[in-house]
């Protein structure tokens, strides 16, 4: 069986791999660099981004969410990594506890991950219109936007202080209404770059603001 065979039958009818959807994204930036002591925090905004999909990352986005194969392989690495630690040496002791925790935390995200597509997959398989893959598109689309900001950001400075970087991205239809609450982020922007990012996405126009299908 194909992965594509795994998908529902409308989506397999109705998205074709070269099929491209899109929207526009407003999105902030901070940048926190540090000098002996001092640290700088830098935030600012990046001009609108016109970001698009095609609908084979849709459906590779639908195939991940549905299957538990990242959950599980997280569940045996976790599983593993605990057992060398008290099997080779003491757990308690350094570096062997900084393993320990590790390999709990990659147990419980297995689990969680494992849970969250267990949950996922009923509703994907029951996907039979555009109204109902919609938030599916609008997902993929987020979680493509954030990479590429951080892809971009590491082809400008590359990994120097690429640990205090900081990324949100908001869908400017969601920004002009005032809607902030479902940016995808890693940093809290402050009021006055919330504001600058709502004015920033009501002055694009409504058109470009809406999610459409481009091809």
């Amino acid at each position: 069986m194909s992965k594509q065979d795994k998908l529902p039958a409308w989506v397999r009818e109705n998205v074709p791999n070269d099929a491209v959807w899109g929207e526009t994204y407003v999105v902030a930036r901070k940048e926190e660099t540090r000098n002996g002591n001092r640290v700088y925090i830098k935030r600012f905004l990046k001009d609108p981004v016109d970001a698009s999909i095609t609908g084979r990352e849709i459906k590779d986005s639908l195939e991940f969410s549905a299957s538990p194969a990242f959950g599980i392989a997280l569940i045996v690495i976790g599983a593993i990594a605990a057992a060398l630690t008290f099997i080779l040496k003491n757990p308690e002791e350094s570096p062997n506890y900084l393993i320990l925790v590790c390999a709990v935390a990659a147990l419980i995200g297995g689990v969680y991950l494992t849970v969250k597509s267990a949950k996922a997959a009923p509703e994907i398989a029951s996907i039979a219109s555009f109204e109902a893959l919609e938030p599916y598109i609008k997902k993929a689309l987020d979680e493509k936007v954030f990479d590429a900001e951080i892809a971009a950001r590491k082809a400008e400075l590359g990994e120097t202080g690429a640990g205090y970087a900081g990324y949100f991205c908001v869908p400017a239809r969601l920004a002009a209404q005032g809607d902030l609450s479902s940016a995808r982020q890693n940093f809290e922007p402050g009021d006055e770059l919330r504001a600058q990012l709502i004015v920033m996405a009501a002055a694009i126009p409504e058109e470009s603001r809406k999610l459409v299908r481009k091809r």
